[in-house]
């Protein structure tokens, strides 16, 4: 299991946004020392005709040089901004600066060279000092930073408190000058000329109607692709009041991106577009006051990630559970959870609800599962780490580890109980327990399909349901890594993946086929703890069927008794546990 227990996606370091020393001091030296720049055309570099509707976000800002209606790209003012924070029109400096303080790169040396001289802003004089200079600059940066319409008590805070400035400020009137539309020049009212006296006009006569000529069909227009919408999440520094759309004031926590209306809506518009919300900083988000449930889409979809580098864990403590409805997935971080549903109540910590890949790339902490079954209600009946609900779906987790301890009785890692649902294990996806109780634990389950008319489909490379660490009862439910026992529907599948089982009396099942299904067992490694004839790797109920013979598919069985042969065992040498 080495290759599952550190994942490349969760080493996350990330340094925090510092401005207040870097750009004070940087700002105010560019701004008094600078000789006053001439004002000249902006240069086409960055400059564009704006689109007719306005741009959404501080992506861009539109405002008008000389009359001209002109875009500016947020990169482009962050641009200019650090160069006079610098003061240097040094490339290198320049890209390190916007990207790692002010933090809206990514910026290469090509972004800084097309604007020419970037000590020498050529923008608007929106102090309205007289001179266009960096001061000026930091205005535009300002301006698009707090996005639009441009107001002169968000550009001034800002200033003052983002980027520690002072004597900089703007006023209202000025900014409306410079970012709406020049007043146009009204059009003189012409004099009214007399009304002739008529003549009389002579019957016409009558011209022959022509045949009217047939209108082609026009072709018609694609429809553009919407550009996906972005939210954001800053664990320590955001506020689930805010709007969510701007790294400047971003949500607090998933929680609200998840339950957030105005991200619903977003994931709906021109028919369905796929949001992004990006997980911004470091930290750990700890919900323990309500469960968490998603809202569902009826159109688009939302993913919940970090940026690169960033790592985040979102913890379920005091027994909160989480259930992803249509639409959601969940990508990229860690989730822990505590005793599902809380003390002596038996619950799965996570519900899928709905079709789609609802978690990828995700590390599943579940070694808190505390509430055991009963042999009465049989496997599955405790605490389980993940359950799939959903109906008539597709349901996959891709590259998803899950960890559960084994030490409590019935309890299970993945429970598929959907109705005629297809649930999907692969790309590197494991169940692996950490751990056992003091006198071992007896009908855990690493992933249990109890569905009806679903089916489960295991396949790797590197998919792995390891139970080695759970030391079975002597009597007792066995433990069991895979366990199918749905009814017919389609052939489920364990393809190239390792199953891994503890020998000890009185040994656990690999892969145990229940009743009415096909089940295919190619390329697969199985694994028994220590030589022995306690564990079986495949156990087939009478009206199961295993197909092609697992004995002759490339299958691999390390540690298994061939005499008795406990690779590949059927009715009534062998049966598979119960459940409700």
């Amino acid at each position: 299991m080495a290759s599952h227990n550190s994942k490349s996606r969760f080493r996350h370091p990330i340094a925090p946004l510092v401005l207040a020393s870097s750009l004070v001091g940087g700002v105010a030296a560019c701004s008094l020392t600078s000789d006053p720049p001439a004002v000249t055309q902006v240069p086409p570099t960055i400059s564009a005709q704006a689109p007719e509707t306005a741009v959404q976000g501080s992506e861009s800002i539109a405002f008008y040089y000389d009359g001209v209606k002109t875009s500016v790209t947020i990169k482009d003012a962050a641009v200019l901004f650090a160069a006079c924070t610098l003061n240097t029109n040094d490339s290198g400096k320049i890209v390190n600066f916007v990207n790692n303080t002010l933090k809206v790169g990514p910026i290469t040396a090509a972004d800084v060279t097309g604007l020419g001289d970037p000590l020498k802003p050529s923008v608007s004089d929106f102090t309205a000092d007289g001179v266009v200079d960096c001061k000026d600059a930091a205005v535009l940066f300002a301006a698009i930073s707090t996005g639009l319409p441009p107001t002169a008590s968000k550009i001034n805070s800002f200033l003052a408190t983002t980027l520690k400035l002072s004597g900089v400020s703007v006023t209202q009137p000025n900014l409306d000058t410079f970012f709406s539309g020049p007043t146009p020049t009204p059009t003189p009212t012409p004099t009214p000329t007399p009304t002739p006296t008529p003549t009389p006009t002579p019957t016409p006569t009558p011209t022959p109607t022509p045949t009217p000529t047939p209108t082609p069909t026009p072709t018609p227009t694609p429809t553009p692709t919407p550009t996906p919408a972005q939210f954001y999440v800053h664990p320590t520094r955001g506020d689930d009041n805010n709007l969510g759309t701007s790294r400047l004031e971003p949500f607090k926590t998933v929680e609200r991106a998840l339950e957030s209306t105005e991200v619903q809506t977003a994931a709906s518009l021109g028919g369905g577009t796929n949001v992004i919300v990006r997980i911004i900083a470091d930290g750990t988000e700890e919900v323990s006051s309500t469960n968490i449930e998603s809202l569902t889409l009826t159109a688009g979809s939302v993913t919940v990630l970090p940026d690169s580098d960033v790592n985040f864990t979102l913890k379920l403590m005091n027994g909160k559970l989480l259930t992803l409805n249509k639409g959601y997935r969940l990508q990229g971080f860690k989730i822990e959870s505590g005793d599902p549903g809380g003390t002596n109540t038996r619950a799965a910590a996570i519900t899928l609800a709905a079709a789609g890949t609802p978690l990828k790339d995700m590390l599943i902490d579940c070694t808190g599962l505390g509430t055991a079954g009963t042999a009465t209600a049989g496997v599955g009946s405790g605490d389980r780490c993940i359950e799939v609900t959903a109906s008539s779906a597709t349901v996959t987790l891709d590259n998803v580890d899950v960890l559960i301890k084994g030490d409590k009785d019935y309890t299970a890692g993945i429970r598929h109980v959907g109705t005629s649902t297809i649930l999907r294990v692969i790309n590197g996806s494991s169940v692996v327990a950490t751990g056992q109780g003091s006198s071992g634990n007896q009908g855990v389950v690493g992933i249990l399909e109890n569905s009806d008319l679903g089916s489960v489909e295991i396949e790797g490379p590197n998919t792995e349901v390891n139970l080695s660490a759970i030391r079975p009862v002597a009597s007792g439910a066995r433990n069991v890594a895979i366990l199918l026992r749905g009814n017919s529907f389609r052939t489920r599948k364990v393809i190239n993946s390792e199953i891994k089982v503890n020998e000890a009396n009185p040994g656990q099942i690999g892969v145990c086929v229940g009743s009415t299904i096909n089940v295919t067992v190619q390329g697969s490694t199985f694994t028994n703890s220590s030589p022995g004839r306690n564990s079986i790797a495949i156990c087939q109920r009478t009206t199961g069927s295993v197909s092609p013979d697992p004995l002759s598919s490339g299958n691999r069985f390390n540690n298994f008794s061939t005499s008795p042969d406990k690779r590949f065992v059927t009715f009534p040498d062998c049966s598979c546990p119960s459940s409700s």
